[in-house]
Formats: structure tokens, C-alpha cells, sequence
């Protein structure tokens, strides 16, 4: 089995290049090659000993890619250190006798980075493109060298495109070069001082190769063929080192204990939570955390609604009359196509939620049983999520089923025969209950990529914030079908679930509503028995400054040409202060929180009227309420099947009476918008091969209609969540989607690519002002292995109110992905396109 170390430098493809090198054949199943992933910067610092075990056990070092120079010290000093290893240690001393045992180094194979690094390396000078390349489709001139080694076997005739993620390139000038470097492809197009760029070298004696594209992008070509040709070109090179091996019975694991220690810590692997022991949770106060002590069962009951029934109108119908019997409730709503589900998540009295700021050490929840919250004491956001992990523990054992109508019958079945119904249907809800709520960009920044944040501005709202719903409503916009859910700790009757009062009054609604509508109802005042309606009241509204914005731009294309990113997704922040009309003074906590309800509730109505979206939302915190009509999802996920999907969207046109389908197909497939996309779709399968064994692109820069714009969207899947040791323990860690989630974080759409550089540059193009629920993820986390999360966009949300000191306002943020060929006044029209869309609802009379 060939072993192979992947050098990474904090690239947002690595694991993509890790799992073409699995898979040289380019099928799901793993070939007989381990790779193992390294952050360069890990090097720079290890131990001589550490090197000694790195060079004895592996043979073939992949000095991946990622954003920088290798002209800069402090974005190569992993690899110099490797560099400079593998020279100085050409001798293996046996434990066992005084003889040295000659081992030659291992093989080398650069990608991009790597590339421009050995040549360098090989005197060949380091520049600037005139113009950067990146997610650029380039054809490669390949040479007759390259066609007798890593082109082997590909048709002279063939069109091979790949893709170049690049600022800097090697100025090789064959007259002047070594000879030792032997060009394998060029680039067939040539760069605006007409020059073809090198793609592709080898050494004419070590077994050193490289190139400078990126074969691991799902838009390269023959990147298979390539891998097979690399590995078939270095076995006579890689059998001779193990002959060494085999001869002396050396075994690394003897004799590199500091080295299998240093590969332990520091290997990149998914990101497995320990597994949350609650006997010994000691620095958690000692309350019952857990939503059931008990077996629970869960009842579902269905109405088919008739067909001339109009189904985004009858949700917020219903949600009104949920709210007159109820009280407040969340709502997670597919107001436009392509989405299919509406659900809501209702409360009867106090909800039950979780809320935390970072960087607070604690959580706060209020629970449904008692006024006063209960406080968690934490020591990282990590901890936050092993106590909504133990919220989600509830045992179910049965279901209880009722259909309304002729014949309807109740059934009783055991939840391991309803998984596998819902695991077989696609006309089953996905939310059954558990958590609604919203989780911020900066959560993701902490989580995802291990970043402090405590530099930015301080938290205006929550971080987390959860709210558990048992009483659920599911609205079937396709098959016109209504699902009720709750559950309990169950019996021999309906009746003995605790909220079963609740589903029957809600069936009663449900079919009186369907009884009066008709498909051209006209949504109603928001529930206007209540009396405490005041219309909303702005104050102002303060936008971002046209010169500061450009600015930042200008700003981004200068990191872009450097090589520190690829693409910069900047962003602004318009803040609206609101006045609620009539005296507050005389009012009580309790109305003025409902006023706020009420006047948000109508909000969202008027922002789901102008801009209807697939991912609208309606969530409400006494800290913050989200407004949103996000158009992308983020992630979808269900553990039953072991599965989950993306669908980043980049690329966005305006509806008007004359842009047709086939035009925007023909705007949307520019260079421009076409490269937006790709890298993102690159960064997504990095992301997501953490998590999952198979990662696929079932869908890659189509154009889909929504209701006033067409968008680019790709879809991204992931199959086959891994298993391992969790940390710390030998217990058996599976991943599930709630992990996918976590690692996934923040939207690579809302970060620009490479994610982690990318965030960094951001924090100070931004001046380090928090993005909070924008460009965060809202949705819901179901209690039987489901989730569906959007990217916060499109969407408002706000800060203060009656039950906080703080003046209410809100914010909406905008913005787009910044590459080297965006015009600065276009993007500035974009982002203004953006924010009006969401702003609309705030300034209709």
C-alpha cells in the first residue's frame, strides 16, 4: 500500500486532492493508497524526531495548495523545514546495530503551491500574473515529454481543460533554466503579456513532479489518468525504498513513537464530538438536562386539504390562528418553488430555548416548566453543542397515526418500522420536532475553522439560539397535506399524550380553515381579535457609503492579485431604526413583547408578498427576531439514510419582461459567474469530505428559475457518514448531520475560498464588526435524524427590544463574492440590488 503525506496549507481543497489520490480510477471505492493530511504550519515546529518518523513511513509527499506566497517565510516555514529535512536525512540508523542503512526520500509531487514551490526551489523566478486565475478553465499544451509520463496514455487529440487557482507563476525561460527541470504542458491560451504560463514539470533525475492546476477540481479533466501515471511513474522508486525497509524489519511504530504521536494530533480527520458523559459532566450544574427520562411516543395526525386550497396563504392563516390560541410560534417556510415544506413550530405558554453568546461561559435556557432559566456553565461553543445534542436525546419507542376523513384509521406501529417508512418516502414530513432556530456566522467562524473572534464587535444577538418544539405542523405544498405532530410519554389512548388537546384543536382549525378557503383568498390582518396591532414607525435608515464600500473592493482584488484568496465575499450592514407607534411607558413587558411579535409577524408578511422565497423564516427569540426570505439552502441532511446535500448558490439575474430563461442561461454561463460558482463547489466537496465517504455533484452550475431572479446553483451530496474512535475514548463515533453542519460553517458562499485565509481577511476588511445572524444558517434539527438549514440572506433581523435595555433596531446585511475580474461599480450595484430586496419590506406603506 503506497503511503502518502498531503501537506496542506490551510487550502479549502485539500480533501478533495486527498480523495483523488484514494481513487486514481475515479470511482466511490477507496484503491489501496493511504493518504494522510498535515497542516504545513504543524511543521514548522516539529521535533527532529518527528521528521525522522515522517521521512521513514511515507512515500510520496504531496505538497498540496492554499493561499499565499512561497516567496513569503510565514506562508511556507512548514514546507522550508520539510524542504530541508528531506535533503539533510538520507541515513536511517538501525536500533538494533551500528551500520547506516541508506533510505532514500520519498517522492514529491507539488500541486500549485507545491508547483511554484520547487521550482523555485529549482532557481526558476516566482511572479505575478498580470491577471490572476482563478476557477479559470485553461486547455494544456501538453508536450512530448508529458505524453511519455504523467500524460500517458491520454489521445494526443484530446481536449484536456483544467482549472487554475492562481495569482503567482513560475517565469520559466528554457535558455536561462536548468536543465533538470523538464517542462511537461504549458497553457494553450496565453496571458495578457502573451506568454503561455507552465502547467506541469518533472525532474530529470528525483522523482519530483508537479503542476501547477489543480487536478482535484471537479472541473479538471483527466485528473485520474494523471494520479495513475504519478504512482506508475514512482513505483520502481517507492519499491526500492521499501526494499530497504524489508530487509531491516524496520517498523516505524518502534522506532518513531514521538512521530505516531505528533500523526495523532495533528492528522486532519473529521471532527468527531467526544461523546457527552452525563454521570460525569461535573463542570455542568447538576440539573436534568435531558428532554425525556422516560420512553416517549410520538403522534402524527394527517388532513388532506382540497384541492383548490391555496397553500402559502393558508399558512399564514393558520400560523394566525395558531398564535390567537397558542401564542408565539416559529415558522420555517417554502413561500416559492423549489421549496415543498412549510413547518411550524408552536408553544403553549413559555418556550422551552436555548440561547448563548459567545464569549460568555454560560447558556442560558428557559424552560417551559418554570420563569426563571436554568444556566449551563460552559467552557468553549463546543460544549454548547453536546447540550443541545443531549436536548435531542428522546427515546421513542411507538408511533400513533390518524388519517382525517372517510376511512380514516388509527394505526400504532413500532418507530423502527416508521424510520424505515419515512427512510422509503419522499411525501413524509422531515420535521418531527426539536429544534428551530438560527446559529451566526460567527458560530461558524469559532466551530468550523477554530478562529477566535473575540477581536470582533461585541455579540448584539445570540450565537445560538434554540427553541425546542414537541408541537409541530408540517405543510405538504405539493400533495396539498397537512401533517400535526406531538409527543409524549404515551398509553393505550390518544388521550393520554400531555398535549393531546393541543393536536385535536389544531385538526379543528385546520379543517375549518380548509373549509373557508378557496384559491383566492387574501391573507388576513395578523390576528386582528388580539387589538394590539401598532403599525411599525422608521426613525432611519443608515446604509453603507458607496466611496468605503468601492474602497474595500479595491481592497479584496489587491489580496486577490497577492495570492492570499481566490475570491472574498465582502459584505456590509444597513441598520434601521424602528419606532413602535403609541405610548409604551404604561404597556407591561407582556403586551410590549407581543406588540413586537405582532409587528414582525406583519413584517414578514409584507417581505414574503414582495420577495416570496424557497427558505422564508419567522423566528423569534426575546432576544431577536429573524425575518428572512432566503432563496439558498444551505444544508439538508437525514442520518436514517446517512446522507446529506448542499445547494450553494453563485450567479443571480434579475427577472424583467425581457430577460428569458435562455438569456440568463447565456449570461450566467460567462467566465465570471461560472468561476463564482466552481469555487465554491470545490471548497463544499473539501468540506464535506470530512464527514462522508462519497462526495458527488449530481448538479453543477444549472440555472433555476425562482420568483424574481434566476440563480446559478449547484448541488453537492454527501453519502456514507464516516465512523471512528472518538477522541478520548475507544467508543465507536458515527457522524451525523448536525456534525456536517458544524464543520461545514460558515457558508463557504458567504466566505470566499480558501474559507479559512479568506474569514481573516475579511474580519479586517469588515473593520471587525460582527456579522452575527447574517451570513449565518437558520432551520431545524429534528428529533429523528433530519435537518434542513438556509444561508441567512435576503433576510433582517433585529437587535434590542422590550425585553432587553437596549433601543430596538435592525440590520440587514448584503454583499457578493469579490474575484478578479468584478468591476467595483458593479459590485456595488449588485450589493444595493441585494439589500433593497429585503428593504422593500420595511419602506411599503
Amino acid at each position: 500500500m503506497p503511503r502518502v503525506l498531503l501537506v496542506d496549507s490551510h487550502d479549502s481543497f485539500a480533501l478533495n486532492l486527498a480523495a483523488l489520490l484514494m481513487r486514481p480510477e475515479g470511482t466511490d471505492a477507496l484503491t489501496a493508497v493511504q493518504v494522510d493530511v498535515i497542516q504545513a504550519d504543524c511543521l514548522a515546529t516539529a521535533s527532529t524526531a518527528v521528521f525522522d518518523g515522517l521521512l521513514f513511513t511515507y512515500d510520496v509527499i504531496v505538497i498540496g495548495p492554499g493561499p499565499g506566497s512561497p516567496l513569503l517565510q510565514a506562508d511556507t516555514a512548514g514546507i522550508e523545514r520539510l524542504w530541508t529535512e528531506m535533503h539533510r536525512r538520507r541515513k536511517i540508523n538501525h536500533a538494533s546495530n551500528a551500520n547506516d542503512n541508506m533510505l532514500k526520500p520519498p517522492a514529491v509531487f507539488g500541486v500549485c503551491l507545491g508547483f511554484q514551490w520547487l521550482l523555485m526551489k529549482y532557481g526558476v523566478p516566482i511572479v505575478r500574473l498580470p491577471k490572476p486565475r482563478h476557477g479559470i478553465k485553461s486547455v494544456l499544451d501538453i508536450t512530448d515529454a508529458g505524453y511519455r509520463s504523467l500524460y500517458q496514455g491520454i489521445p494526443q487529440d484530446a481536449t484536456v481543460e483544467v482549472v487554475r487557482y492562481h495569482s503567482l507563476y513560475a517565469d520559466y525561460d528554457s535558455a536561462t533554466a536548468s536543465d533538470d527541470i523538464v517542462p511537461l504542458a504549458w497553457s494553450a491560451d496565453v496571458n495578457e503579456e502573451g506568454n503561455k504560463v507552465l502547467m506541469a514539470i518533472k525532474h530529470r533525475t528525483l522523482p519530483h513532479w508537479a503542476v501547477q492546476y489543480h487536478p482535484e477540481s471537479i472541473c479538471s479533466g483527466f485528473g485520474p489518468e494523471l494520479i495513475d501515471n504519478l504512482f506508475a511513474h514512482t513505483a520502481g522508486y517507492i519499491s526500492n525504498r521499501r526494499s530497504v525497509l524489508s530487509d531491516h524489519h524496520l517498523d516505524e511504530a518502534i522506532l518513531y513513537p514521538d512521530f505516531a504521536t505528533f500523526l495523532q494530533i495533528h492528522k486532519t480527520s473529521p471532527t468527531f464530538p467526544p461523546q457527552f458523559d452525563f454521570a460525569t459532566a461535573n463542570r455542568l450544574l447538576a440539573t436534568d438536562f435531558s428532554t425525556a427520562s422516560s420512553p416517549r411516543e410520538l403522534f402524527q395526525h394527517s388532513i388532506d386539504l382540497p384541492a383548490h386550497v391555496n397553500t402559502t396563504d393558508f399558512v399564514v392563516q393558520l400560523c394566525e390562528k395558531l398564535f390567537a390560541h397558542f401564542g408565539v410560534f416559529n415558522l420555517l417556510d417554502s413561500a416559492a418553488m423549489p421549496g415543498r415544506w412549510s413547518y411550524i413550530g408552536c408553544t403553549d405558554g413559555l418556550p422551552s430555548r436555548v440561547i448563548y453568546y459567545h464569549p460568555d461561559k454560560f447558556v442560558r435556557e428557559h424552560s417551559a416548566d418554570t420563569l426563571k432559566p436554568t444556566i449551563w456553565h460552559v467552557g468553549s461553543i463546543a460544549d454548547v453543542w453536546d447540550l443541545l445534542r443531549y436536548r435531542m436525546h428522546v427515546p421513542f419507542t411507538h408511533v400513533r397515526q390518524h388519517a382525517a376523513g372517510p376511512g380514516g384509521q388509527d394505526v400504532h406501529m413500532t418507530m423502527a418500522d416508521f424510520k424505515s417508512a419515512i427512510k422509503s418516502s419522499t411525501d413524509l414530513p422531515s420535521f418531527y420536532g426539536g429544534f428551530i432556530g438560527f446559529v451566526s456566522y460567527e458560530s461558524g467562524v469559532m466551530d468550523g475553522l477554530q478562529l477566535d473572534v473575540s477581536s470582533e464587535s461585541p455579540a448584539e444577538t445570540p450565537d445560538i439560539a434554540m427553541t425546542f418544539h414537541r408541537n409541530t405542523v408540517a405543510i405538504d405544498h405539493e400533495l396539498k397535506r397537512v401533517f400535526i405532530h406531538t409527543f409524549g410519554r404515551g398509553g393505550d389512548n390518544q388521550d393520554s399524550l400531555p398535549d393531546a388537546a393541543w393536536a385535536k384543536t389544531v385538526a379543528q382549525l385546520v379543517l375549518k380553515l380548509a373549509a373557508k378557503s378557496s384559491s383566492t383568498t387574501t391573507t388576513a390582518d395578523p390576528t386582528p381579535a388580539s387589538g394590539l396591532w401598532k403599525a411599525k414607525k422608521i426613525d432611519r435608515v443608515i446604509k453603507p457609503e458607496k466611496s468605503a464600500y468601492v474602497r474595500k473592493i479595491e481592497q479584496c482584488q489587491a489580496h486577490l492579485a497577492a495570492g492570499s484568496s481566490y475570491e472574498l465575499c465582502l459584505t456590509a450592514q444597513t441598520v434601521i431604526k424602528e419606532q413602535i407607534s403609541g405610548p409604551q411607558s404604561s404597556s407591561t413587558s407582556n403586551t410590549n413583547t407581543s406588540t413586537e411579535f405582532i409587528t414582525d409577524w406583519s413584517l414578514f408578511k409584507q417581505l414574503r408578498e414582495l420577495n416570496p422565497a424557497p427558505h422564508a423564516a419567522f423566528i423569534r427569540t426575546h432576544e431577536s427576531t429573524l425575518v428572512g426570505a432566503s432563496p439558498e439552502r444551505f444544508i439538508s441532511w437525514s442520518d436514517l439514510r446517512s446522507e446529506c446535500e448542499l445547494r450553494p448558490i453563485k450567479g443571480t439575474v434579475k427577472k424583467t419582461d425581457t430577460m428569458t430563461m435562455a438569456r440568463a442561461q447565456e449570461i450566467l454561463q460567462t467566465e465570471k459567474e461560472q468561476a463564482e460558482n466552481l469555487m465554491i463547489v470545490d471548497l463544499i466537496r473539501h468540506d464535506v469530505a470530512r464527514f462522508c465517504d462519497v462526495v458527488t455533484v449530481p448538479q453543477l452550475m444549472a440555472v433555476e428559475e425562482y420568483h424574481a431572479v434566476y440563480h446559478l446553483v449547484s448541488v453537492i451530496s454527501g453519502r456514507h457518514m464516516k465512523q471512528a474512535s472518538s477522541s478520548g475514548s475507544g467508543n465507536s463515533a458515527v457522524v451525523t448531520g448536525v456534525d456536517v453542519l458544524r464543520g461545514a460553517l460558515p457558508p463557504g458562499s458567504m466566505t470566499g475560498a480558501p474559507k479559512r485565509r479568506s474569514v481573516e481577511l475579511l474580519q479586517q476588511l469588515e473593520d471587525h464588526r460582527r456579522r452575527g445572524v447574517y451570513s449565518g444558517v437558520c432551520g431545524y434539527w429534528d428529533v429523528l435524524g433530519h435537518g434542513d438549514w438556509s444561508v441567512v440572506i435576503r433576510s433582517a433581523f433585529s437587535v434590542g427590544g422590550s425585553e432587553t435595555d437596549v433601543p430596538r433596531e435592525w440590520r440587514i446585511g448584503a454583499g457578493g463574492a469579490i474575484t478578479a475580474l468584478s468591476d467595483p461599480i458593479d459590485e456595488w450595484n449588485e450589493m444595493q440590488t441585494k439589500l433593497d430586496s429585503a428593504l422593500r419590506g420595511f419602506l411599503k406603506k
